[in-house]
């Protein structure tokens, strides 16, 4: 019985997303929901959310921030992925119109 209810989970979280888009803050949201706490490899998490493993990899690095902790008198790092900060570096990067890289030469 339980095997059932997982299956039909997934298939409620699995969403069909269309090419080329951004992920959206809520999408990032259970990124970091899944990464940090669930503790869910990259590759279920992209299934999870219906994207290529790559676009996670990718999502995860822009969001990746290192915390140092002290146990026992010793320090300890980790590793944790924000889905605000992954927004505001991928807004940071975004320009407010087409392209200007390139630009026709008028003769």
């Amino acid at each position: 019985m339980i095997p059932e209810i997982y299956v039909l989970m997934q298939e409620q979280l699995t969403m069909n997303r269309p090419k080329g888009h951004h992920l959206t803050l809520k999408e990032r949201g259970n990124i970091e929901v899944y990464f940090n706490h669930d503790g869910y490899s990259r590759r279920k998490i992209a299934e999870l959310i219906g994207v290529s493993p790559q676009t996670i990899n990718n999502e995860i690095k822009r969001g990746l921030v290192t915390n140092k902790q002290l146990v026992n008198g010793k320090e300890k790092f980790y590793e944790i992925y924000v889905a605000e900060l992954a927004e505001e570096r991928l807004g940071s990067r975004r320009c407010c119109g087409p392209c200007q890289g390139f630009r026709a030469l008028s003769v």
